[in-house]
């Protein structure tokens, strides 16, 4: 019965509050549904009230949170992180650099492939500070994916 009306509840010009509560009780009840939930809730239209967080801020809070330990809202995380036409791209930077900091394996592999298309600066920078960040912590995958991503030294001239 929730999940039914969430989309409805989400979708309409409701109060802040009102909306984060729902995704609240949707986490309460199903946190595992609540995922695809929160990845929507992250392109909502991102307008702070007086009342609390915007549903936005606050659903990527939860992705983020949820990340760690469930593999699901990881994969979210990283959509999220990629979505360049539905999230506020403020939200994206945050969502790419979570994600560069708990992705696992494949995923990062994954995600270095979607980097590639990524026209925003300051997004690719936050996930390489975080990516040096897990090597110096000896993370052979995030070591791996810097390499891969890192910018190259300047080419030098070879002189005429």
């Amino acid at each position: 019965m929730l999940l039914a009306r969430v989309e409805q509840r989400l979708s309409t010009s409701r109060p802040t509050a009102e909306k984060v509560a729902w995704l609240q009780a949707l986490e309460l009840t199903d946190a595992a549904a609540a995922i695809p939930w929160f990845a929507f809730a992250c392109g909502l239209p991102d307008l702070a009230t007086q009342q609390g967080s915007p549903v936005s801020t606050f659903a990527l809070q939860r992705l983020t949170s949820l990340a760690p330990h469930m593999h699901e809202a990881r994969a979210a995380l990283g959509r999220v992180a990629l979505d360049p036409v539905g999230v506020p791209i403020e939200l994206r930077r945050r969502a790419a650099s979570n994600f560069a900091a708990l992705a696992k394996g494949q995923e990062l592999l994954e995600f270095q492939q979607g980097l590639l298309a990524e026209q925003d600066e300051l997004l690719r920078a936050g996930v390489l500070v975080t990516l040096e960040t897990r090597a110096d912590q000896q993370d052979v995958e995030a070591a791996r994916a810097l390499a891969w991503l890192a910018p190259g030294p300047p080419a030098t001239g070879s002189g005429n």
